[in-house]
């Protein structure tokens, strides 16, 4: 047992959550993370106006512990992304060693947060990321790989695996919440943890994806950004390149980026981003082996630049 002078010498984790309509699943993924080994964890969780009894019964937890803080998220932006900025904006982080995110559904290893505190030192890295392990109610598990060799302009096209697989320090938080600070809400990108990537890459901070997968990622129909499991899954992702909305997206990334870097060949790939000429177009399929980090999903990305879906 932990004397009281090791409980304080523990790492202090605060660990953001975003939360909507999930008490089928919060539960259990809050005892995972109370369970959390050998680290001092302070959860701290934006609630963005269940209707189903989450946010009732995170109330009356956050009542009877005094490491769980609750916030209702009343902006006017709804969805994770907009609950996940709504914390960074408004969450005082000076007590933190560590941040951490967490999704309402998953269930996470013991041993997560100290093992990837322990990356972030022997990488001497400002944030972490892993591969999963995702699973769905027909009992199926599948090890969802992010970890591929890191390419020069990944961060421009894709994020750095799942949102809750992502703990950084203090300095990377500052530097995100201060670019989250600068942006519209209208410029803002839809998904946080890609967000939070091209900011950590785009101001030399070193990143880490780690191959070994230390939480249970659930996979339901009510995931906003799920694993591309079946053919239906895999025409929802190209609705999103043949509609434009991923094309729009790796431009808010590209504008973002173009602030904050220096580096003239990241610079030059925003600019070929940003302006749909056919020369631009096919400079930037010369510039796709650099793109993705997977080889799949370079390939796919190839596909549409030719066909002009992208």
């Amino acid at each position: 047992m932990l004397c009281n002078q090791d409980y304080m010498e523990l790492p202090k984790v605060t660990v953001l959550m975003a939360t909507f309509n999930g008490i089928r699943w919060v539960k259990e993924q809050i005892e995972s993370i109370k369970l959390q080994k050998s680290v001092h964890v302070n959860l701290v969780i934006s609630d963005d106006g269940s209707t189903d009894g989450t946010y009732e019964w995170l109330e009356e937890l956050a009542s009877t512990n005094e490491n769980i803080e609750l916030h209702f998220n009343n902006s006017s932006t709804r969805g994770a992304a907009g609950n996940f900025y709504h914390l960074i904006e408004n969450i005082n982080m000076d007590s933190a060693d560590y941040i951490a995110l967490a999704d309402q559904d998953d269930i996470w290893f013991e041993d997560k947060l100290y093992n990837q505190i322990q990356s972030l030192k022997l990488t001497s890295s400002d944030g972490v990321s892993s591969d999963v392990i995702a699973f769905w109610p027909d009992g199926k598990k599948e090890r969802i790989i992010k970890s591929d060799e890191m390419k020069k302009f990944d961060f421009l096209f894709e994020s750095a695996g799942p949102g809750c697989s992502y703990i950084f320090t203090p300095g990377l938080f500052t530097l995100i919440k201060k670019s989250l600070e600068k942006l519209k809400k209208e410029d803002r990108p839809d998904l946080h943890d890609w967000f939070i990537y091209a900011v950590a890459r785009a101001n030399k901070k070193n990143w880490t994806i780690d191959p070994v997968p230390l939480l249970k990622y659930r996979q339901h129909e009510n995931n906003v950004m799920g694993v591309n499991r079946g053919w239906q899954a895999k025409l929802n992702r190209l609705s999103k390149i043949n509609d434009g909305w991923y094309r729009q997206e790796v431009i808010k990334i590209s504008r973002i980026v173009e602030k904050m870097t220096s580096d003239e060949e990241v610079l030059n790939v925003c600019r070929i981003v940003g302006a749909d000429t056919f020369a631009n177009r096919l400079k930037l399929m010369a510039l796709l082996p650099e793109a993705r980090r997977a080889k799949m999903d370079r390939v796919m990305l190839y596909c549409a630049c030719g066909l002009f879906l992208f």
